[in-house]
């Protein structure tokens, strides 16, 4: 993966696709100790119709973009930000995705994680 330069280090940019059939909180980008993680950009495309949140750790964490509320066989695109869209909170916790409804689901994520993100 191409790396980008961030402040005055180079981290690299990665990418994560999903896809998942049950209601509930899905991790999307697994906690590695010290890192926080950054989402740059995203899309998913429902089965269903269905209300996706993105949450930091778990879905008793900290709200981090949504609600989103997609048509049965809707979705949706957020383009590439350099500056990113959400990130979470704390380090070394987890991305989570939480679906509403048990509607399949998927789609991809682009995001950096590292400890040198503030």
């Amino acid at each position: 993966a191409p790396a980008r330069r961030w402040a005055v280090i180079w981290i690299t940019v990665q990418r994560a696709s999903f896809g998942f059939a049950t209601s509930g909180a899905q991790t999307i980008i697994s906690s590695v100790a010290l890192q926080t993680i950054r989402v740059l950009g995203w899309n998913a495309v429902a089965a269903s119709t269905t209300v996706l949140t993105w949450f930091s750790a778990t879905t008793a964490g900290t709200t981090l973009a949504g609600p989103y509320h997609l048509a049965a066989n809707g979705g949706m695109v957020v383009p590439v930000s350099d500056y990113g869209w959400f990130q979470t909170t704390a380090v070394a916790v987890a991305m989570v995705l939480k679906n509403e409804a048990a509607s399949s689901v998927g789609g991809n994520v682009v995001y950096l994680q590292s400890s040198a993100i503030a």
